[in-house]
């Protein structure tokens, strides 16, 4: 069993400069290419912000001429693109109230304006379509490899690519994992390896959910590496004796590592 794993070991190390490496999005693209629906990736950036608030300013402009109401364009931009962020999350308010008094003015204005920011969310993704951001392209690639329909997309990333390693996984978000998970499933073939440290994760700002890597590896056979090759011996005694048994959240302990030897 040694012998064959070193073998394995010393393959891996040779042919180390013949695997794909992406990004997600690249991969997104081909996916998407795969099942027939090739995309232009937009070179601006801002893409979803702009289209957004074209879609907000469109309604509350037609709004504003059909009933004369006026709303918080700003605010109004805000929850559509966190809702496009966000496509298996659902806008809700409560229905009514249970204690038998009215409903407040506040209650009635998300009421009242709930229909709106979902007809922005419908336009402004048609929208994006056409122009896709990288939010957009990660959206419409998973749509397509969690349809039943493109089980073939699915099958043949997974004969191409047996083994997928996601580098930096603390920053990812719950839309790639179900991506991933669609085209790696737990019980399926090919294997899904992911690499993180949840401390590290710093994009937030950028979409990033740490809960979604933390969710990922409690499902996962686990693996740490507690040896430093890269910290000289008196940088990880200093830390080591300050942050053991430390927690920087829920489920993110710091682990104490070991000088590499030598």
């Amino acid at each position: 069993v040694q012998a064959l794993r070193k073998a394995r070991l010393d393959g891996a190390v040779a042919a180390f400069d013949t695997a794909t490496i992406s990004t997600i999005h690249s991969l997104c693209q081909r996916l998407l290419q795969m099942a027939g629906r090739p995309v232009q990736l937009s070179a601006d950036d801002m893409t979803a912000d702009r289209i957004v608030a074209e879609v907000v300013n469109d309604h509350l402009v037609a709004l504003g001429i059909r009933e004369g109401k006026k709303y918080d364009a700003k605010r109004m931009a805000t929850t559509v693109l966190y809702a496009l962020g966000n496509p298996t999350a659902e806008l809700w308010i409560p229905e009514g109230r249970t204690d038998g008094k009215k409903p407040t003015k506040k209650e009635k204005d998300v009421a009242e304006i709930l229909p709106l920011i979902r007809s922005c969310v419908r336009d402004a993704t048609e929208r994006m379509a056409q122009r896709p951001g990288f939010d957009t392209l990660l959206r419409l690639a998973t749509e397509t490899v969690t349809n039943p329909d493109h089980g073939d997309v699915r099958d043949a990333i997974r004969r191409q690519f047996r083994i997928a390693v996601v580098d930096e996984a603390q920053d990812t978000d719950p839309l790639q994992w179900e991506l991933l998970e669609a085209l790696y499933p737990p019980d399926g073939e090919g294997r899904l390896i992911i690499v993180g440290d949840p401390k590290q994760s710093i994009y937030a700002f950028r979409g990033a959910n740490v809960q979604a890597y933390l969710a990922a590896r409690a499902a996962a056979t686990q693996y740490c590496l507690d040896v430093n090759w890269r910290s000289d011996e008196g940088v990880l005694t200093v830390l080591n004796a300050l942050f053991r048994d430390a927690s920087f959240g829920r489920d993110i302990a710091y682990r104490v590592v070991q000088t590499a030897p030598g």
